[in-house]
Order: C-alpha cells, then structure tokens, then sequence
C-alpha cells in the first residue's frame, strides 16, 4: 500500500468522523464505559494476582518435632525430606527450642525468666520453603510419617483460598472480556453501519469503477480503531486517575487496616503505563473487528 493510499485512507476516516459527530461520540462513550470496566477488573485481578504470589513466597511448612527431640535429629529429618522431595524443598531453617520461646514471648510483649527457660515447654521445629508453594502437600504427607515429627502445619487453608480465588477471578476475567468486548464491537459496529448506510452511494459507486473490497473497508476500519483508542484513552485516564486517589487515600489513612495497602500492591508508573497500554490495544482491536463486520457484511449482503 502507498503513502498515497494511507493518507487518502486516513483523510476519508477523519472526514467521516467529522460528519457524524454524535455518533463518534456516542461509539467513544460506550466503548469508553465498557473499558473502563474491563480495565478496572484487570487492575483488580493483577493485585490479586501479586498477593497471591507474596503469600505463596512468605507460607512456609513448619514441621513441629516431637518433645525431646534433639536439634541434630531434627536437621536429619529435614536432610532426608530434602532427599525424599527432590526440586520440591528450596531451603530448610532448624528452630531450636530456645528460639522458639524466644520468638513466642516476644510476640506476647514478655521477657522469659531463668525458670522458664529451664521449663521451655517447645519442641525444635523446621520451617520448611518451598520451590512451588502449591506443593506443600507432598511435604506434609512425608513430614508425617517420620516417628519424629509430632505435627505438621502448612498454612494450606489459606494458600487453596487463594487459589480458588484466583482461578474464579480467571473465569470471571474471561467471561468479562467477552461480554464487555461484544458489547464495544457492537457499539463500534452500529456506528459504522450507520456511516456505511450514509455513504452507501459513495461505495456502490467505488465498487462500480473497481475498487476492491480491501480499499473499501481501509477507511471504516481506520473510523472504527479510533473509536476504540478514543474510548481506551478515556476510559483508561478515569480509570487510572480512580485508582491513584483510592491508593493515595488507602496509604495516607493510618486508621484503615493496614492490609488494605497490600491489596493495592500495583502502582508504579510503568504498571499503570503497562494497564493503559492494554486498554488502547483492545481498544484498537474491538474497533478494528467491528468496522470489518460491519463493512463485510454490506459488501456481501
């Protein structure tokens, strides 16, 4: 296609979007509504996304040993579920029972005596990192056979939790972008049947004089991929300007529960950047794929 070609393309776009004022504005607005929405549940499903990741990297297996148990066989324990679960076990810590009071007491704000030192009622314990955290219960199973070990705890309730979330947030996700994007090509489409129906003698007679349908349809598909960026410029910017001000409001509120902030763990300029850029391309190719339907089905019809 020549320079000629494309500018000609772009000036009948341009022309077009010109004449039908209300209704460009009408096909942004919609589109602008329907991204919107569909960019606020990927904002969304990305923070969950990262927090499912952070907890999945902070949950350890903590294998409890039975009282009594030495230190030096606790590391055996850990040595040999290292063997057992090759590439399953990334690292290993041995907590001896002193540690372990200590770390109690200092989370009850108490300073441990000389008599309970003596009296340490804890057992020695691993904690236990995983390679892939969705695996632990490989570990707690072969954890539990060891006469060693007294109890095994994985932290598993709150990682199936979150996996069960994440994958609704998946199919919820999917079914979003189809109802949000058939409802952007439909808007997009519409609109450029309308401009179609108005030029429609401009066309009989392009198609008399033997241009081809890809010529035809260069310039609607041109109106309808800027209807669609139009309306992910829009909806992206109220998205993004939303979403600053909640987080600044989350993040500056110290009477709001602290795990709030973590939930809005995207916030950077090049996530809202990347969030933006996604939108504009969707945009892009919800206006591209309606002005084609549109147009295809004219020229066939």
């Amino acid at each position: 296609m020549s320079l000629r070609s494309i500018e000609f393309h772009f000036v009948e776009a341009m022309t077009n979007i010109r004449r039908n004022g209300l209704m460009s504005i009408s096909a942004v607005t919609n589109s602008a509504a329907c991204l919107f929405v569909l960019g606020a549940f990927m904002v969304g499903w990305w923070n969950l996304a990262r927090m499912h990741q952070r907890v999945a990297s902070e949950t350890r297996v903590l294998v409890f040993m039975r009282r009594g148990v030495p230190v030096e066989e606790a590391e055996a324990t850990a040595q040999s579920l290292t063997e057992r679960l090759p590439g399953v076990i990334r690292s290993y810590k041995i907590v001896t029972p002193e540690e372990s009071l200590s770390r109690v007491c200092q989370s009850l704000g108490i300073q441990p005596d000389e008599g309970l030192r003596k009296r340490n009622p804890l057992p020695a314990s691993i904690e236990i990192e995983l390679v892939r955290p969705q695996e632990y219960a490989m570990v707690v199973t072969a954890a539990s056979d060891s006469q060693r070990v007294d109890e095994v705890k994985a932290g598993q309730k709150v990682l199936e939790n979150l996996m069960a979330l994440k994958r609704l947030g998946i199919a919820v996700g999917a079914a979003l972008v189809f109802l949000l994007g058939a409802a952007a090509l439909l808007t997009i489409s519409n609109t450029i049947r309308l401009t179609i129906y108005a030029r429609r003698r401009e066309i009989d007679i392009m198609q008399l004089v033997g241009a081809t349908q890809s010529f035809i349809r260069a310039p609607f598909t041109l109106e309808g991929m800027f209807h669609g960026v139009a309306g992910a410029a829009v909806g992206g910017a109220i998205l993004i300007a939303s979403y600053v001000n909640l987080r600044l409001w989350v993040t500056s509120d110290q009477s709001l529960l602290p795990f709030l902030e973590g939930l809005l763990s995207v916030g950077t300029v090049s996530d809202l950047a990347l969030c933006w850029g996604v939108l504009m391309v969707a945009g892009a190719a919800f206006g591209a794929v309606g002005s084609w339907l549109s147009v295809t089905r004219y020229l066939h019809a």
